[in-house]
């Protein structure tokens, strides 16, 4: 897995800072990549990241910097940051959210050396950040034992109960004290303030709708950001999954010539949920042939869970452990470095069908077509009337979009809200439409993507997707373009005419996964029924195995959906059992 450490210390810690590096030099693991007189940085010898470093300053760019003229232009190209020099840290940070995306951290010291950080707006390179013994430490992760790590850490239970609240607080939340993790689009400070220099709701507003554009605009940036993400990779593979999002990016690689070793596709037995003549025609299109990888029902026991819980933040990227080791293993037969997939695509192009979007047409927000033929349109796609959606958004003109609590039989405790616990994004949304606001909810949850797998350890994992110049233009176009139409996502399918084959492109179903997860609780319901009755979020007074019990019958889970809370559940308990063993 691609990892960095910055090691930072003032004279008084010489002596920490040489101990640290003297182990970290033994470690084959790490190479040092710069040496300087109180600030140190190494990257992984297994696909080191790439450094930049910035001319006339001591900082340096950790990871993948792209231009954003150029991805909106529709090419890929890395930055050019020899103009990036001379400013203080913040405006140095601030220029560089504009003219540069990707996957990064910049590491930029002060006058005294101290080091600002900075992280990239959609957060794809983690960044935590700690203190060990006076020597600062700002890593991608976090490995208990080594000579850099934290002396003591903790698991903060308020923050645990935080997430059963609200999954979407995982990607700004890390649950140890001790540790801290800097947020996407955020610089910390030396001394510990933080500047929020990218939200979200600043490209959603009336005032930055682009309702101008054409779907070709869109396709043009899409293209341009893959090309990007193309760049250096040796072999790259594609997961193809048959529906419109995996189709596009496959149909970017190929436009951009990248070195593609294959297309891969995991299906299940379940009708609903094998989509394997879709892949079949999107693999073929592009001259390549598909790896079909067929899944039986997920058992999860202890083993497979401690894989994947020993990251400093719970991982929800690997909630289904045998769907990331078939991946891994398909990444290591293929000698693939990267693996591009489709994830996000459900977010940025609004497959959502919500009530919102009515309101966004009661506002004037356009939609490409008269009021009442969209609003039609709507009714049909949500099987409702027109009148009930006038209603409900109506209803909730005024009122910002809440995020479903996320679990619904924890204690009345664990359940009380703390003032103020939302996710940054979704905080002053004022200006920012309903269905907008939906949109950027279906952001934060996407930010789960980033977490840590088996997968992403043995590649690159790359969701070009979610690349912010995508994003960005996405939440500037009014949501009933982007959503309202004859099938779901109608703005990019128009975009893609030609591009990516005619059966995917006119589909109007997608699959559908909640039989197979429905299926795969009930057969490890023996394993669930002790691990989570009795297990610490139980004994903590954060679940009431009093509510959950009737769950865990094999009726209940077939018949209603509880499978992602379930699973919310499941993975902060394995990493709880993970950081309390052998402390």
């Amino acid at each position: 897995m691609s990892d960095f450490i910055v090691l930072a210390w003032r004279q008084a810690a010489e002596g920490r800072a040489r101990e640290i590096k003297e182990g970290l030099a033994a470690d084959a693991a790490w190479r040092l990549a710069v040496d300087g007189s109180q600030m140190a940085v190494y990257l992984s010898c297994d696909r080191p990241l790439p450094l930049l470093r910035l001319p006339g300053v001591t900082g340096v760019i950790i990871g993948s910097v792209f231009d954003t003229a150029e991805a909106l232009a529709g090419r890929g190209q890395v930055a050019d940051l020899s103009r990036l020099c001379g400013e203080p840290p913040l405006v140095l940070s601030q220029r560089l959210s504009r003219q540069a995306w990707g996957g990064y951290v910049a590491v930029l010291p002060d006058a005294d050396g101290a080091p600002n950080l900075f992280r990239d707006p959609l957060g794809s390179l983690e960044c935590l950040t700690w203190s060990r013994e006076g020597v600062f430490v700002a890593a991608s992760r976090l490995d208990r034992g080594e000579p850099h790590a934290p002396l003591d850490v903790a698991i903060d239970w308020r923050a645990i109960a935080a997430l059963l609240r609200q999954k979407n607080l995982s990607s700004v939340t890390v649950p140890l004290i001790g540790v801290e993790g800097v947020d996407p689009g955020v610089m910390r400070a030396p001394d510990g303030r933080r500047w929020r220099l990218w939200r979200p709701a600043d490209f959603a507003t009336r005032r930055a709708a682009k309702p101008d554009l054409e779907p070709g605009d869109l396709a043009r940036v899409v293209d341009g950001c893959i090309a990007a993400w193309a760049k250096g990779r040796s072999a790259a593979l594609c997961e193809v999954s048959g529906g419109l999002d995996s189709a596009i990016v496959l149909a970017g690689l190929r436009r951009a010539q990248a070195p593609l070793v294959g297309a891969l596709n995991h299906f299940w037995r379940e009708p609903e949920a094998d989509e394997r003549g879709f892949a079949r025609i999107v693999a073929e299109q592009a001259g390549l042939g598909l790896s079909e990888r067929e899944h039986g029902l997920l058992a999860w026991d202890a083993a497979k869970l401690a894989r994947v819980a020993a990251a400093a933040r719970p991982s929800f990227s690997a909630a289904d452990p045998n769907y990331d080791e078939a991946v891994a293993a398909s990444l290591a037969a293929f000698g693939a470095d990267s693996l591009f997939t489709g994830q996000g695509g459900d977010a940025v192009f609004y497959q959502m069908a919500t009530a919102a979007l009515a309101g966004d047409l009661l506002r004037g927000a356009p939609s490409g077509r008269a009021p009442w033929t969209a609003l039609g349109l709507l009714a049909h796609r949500t099987r409702r009337t027109a009148w009930s959606l006038l209603f409900e958004a109506l209803k909730t003109w005024a009122r910002p979009v809440t995020p479903h609590a996320s679990v619904s039989f924890l204690t009345d405790a664990a359940a009380r809200s703390e003032p103020g616990e939302r996710h940054p994004w979704l905080a002053n949304l004022k200006g920012v439409s309903p269905a907008k606001q939906v949109q950027i909810q279906a952001l934060t949850n996407n930010q789960s993507m980033f977490g840590d797998s088996l997968r992403a350890r043995a590649g690159r994992l790359i969701q070009p997707l979610l690349s912010r110049p995508v994003v960005e233009l996405c939440l500037s176009i009014p949501a009933p373009m982007l959503a309202i139409g004859e099938t779901d996502r109608p703005f990019v399918r128009a975009g893609y005419e030609g591009r990516v084959p005619e059966p995917v492109l006119l589909r109007r179903w997608k699959g559908d996964l909640s039989v197979f997860f429905a299926q795969s609780m009930a057969a490890s319901l023996p394993f669930l029924r002790p691990f989570l009755l009795e297990g610490r979020l139980a004994a903590e007074g954060l679940i009431d195995p009093a509510r959950l019990e009737p769950i865990l019958s094999r009726d209940e889970l077939i018949w209603f959906d509880h499978s992602g809370e379930l699973t919310l559940a499941v993975i902060l308990e394995a990493w709880v059992r993970n950081w309390e063993h052998d402390r």
